[in-house]
């Protein structure tokens, strides 16, 4: 279930949500994120294609994750953790960076105005943000709030750790291919 839809030339895209309800839904999973204009169909955020987000199964808490599937890769870490578990009355935001200068973007995620996740190396104009629900669930689009907006500094520390991760791949494959 998309929630907030649009093209992002003015500089990035926010959305805020919070957790009415969570009920225990033996194979079903939660999840909160972003998708390209295709949108998500069936899949959770983070295991469709051209996604990422959190999610997380209803049953165990613990079985959270920050992912990403062909939408930027994870910035902030180098595991798929999302160390906050998102409960009822969770607050969950999202914020979409502007593009930076190689073109791509950085999305942050935050549990509870906490950050939690962010993907970097992001392409693309138009997005969808949202939530998948399980059976049960609710959610209430909330507006966000000034940590939600996220202070640039560290998305740019993001995409320098992506362009780093990127110039070691590309050494590696050059020694691999001399050797």
């Amino acid at each position: 279930m998309g929630l907030k839809r649009g093209d992002c030339d003015d500089g990035g895209l926010v959305l805020a949500v919070e957790v009415e309800a969570l009920p225990k839904a033996p194979g079903e999973i939660f999840s909160f994120g972003l998708a390209g204009s295709q949108g998500l169909n069936e899949s959770a955020f983070g295991s469709a294609a051209g996604t990422c987000g959190l999610r997380q199964g209803t049953v165990h808490e613990s079985s959270n994750e920050a992912v990403s599937n062909g939408c930027g890769l994870r910035a902030d870490r180098e595991d798929k953790q999302l160390a906050p578990v998102i409960r009822k009355g969770s607050r969950l935001a999202l914020h979409l960076s502007a593009e930076a200068e190689d073109g791509t973007r950085a999305c942050h995620f935050f549990v509870d105005r906490k950050p939690a996740a962010t993907f970097a190396g992001i392409k693309g104009q138009s997005w969808v943000a949202g939530v998948t629900l399980c059976t049960g669930a609710r959610v209430k689009i909330t507006p966000p709030d000034g940590v939600e907006f996220w202070d640039p500094a560290p998305a740019e520390a993001a995409h320098a750790r992506l362009s780093n991760a990127r110039e070691a791949q590309k050494q590696a494959q050059a020694t691999d291919e001399a050797a």
